[in-house]
């Protein structure tokens, strides 16, 4: 896991229902992880629980992390600099860098995000500590 961990809760919409329906500013709650993946922000049981919101609302407020969503049955395995994809689903892999980022009220906005689907067996570099 990176240096910053998303909970799932949500500051704006605390009562749980399962779904995250919005992509709002200071919204989603980050905390301080173990820095395994130092430049990046994982999200769990990503494409089976439809939580591109969620990470997005983070990408777009992070735009220096590499953002990525691991689905069901699905890891990472790091060697160096190097993520392969492994097991039966699929990574998503959001890189705002240079976004632009917009805010409207409670909304965020951005254009130019890159955006991967990895599947099992795709590789892609991570980033290094600046």
């Amino acid at each position: 896991m990176g240096r910053l961990m998303i909970t799932g809760n949500e500051f704006k919409h605390p009562e749980y229902t399962g779904e995250f329906r919005t992509i709002e500013a200071e919204n989603v709650e980050v905390v301080p992880g173990p820095g395994l993946l130092p430049r990046s922000i994982v999200d769990q049981h990503f494409v089976y629980r439809m939580r591109i919101n969620r990470l997005l609302c983070v990408a777009l407020e992070q735009p220096d992390q590499l953002c990525l969503g691991i689905d069901e049955s699905t890891a990472l395995v790091v060697e160096g600099d190097i993520a392969r994809v492994s097991g039966i689903g699929q990574v998503i892999a959001l890189r705002p860098g240079a976004a632009q980022v917009r805010r409207q009220n409670d909304l965020l906005g951005g254009k130019n995000i890159r955006v991967s689907v990895l599947l099992p067996g795709d590789r892609l570099a991570l980033p290094t500590e600046e």
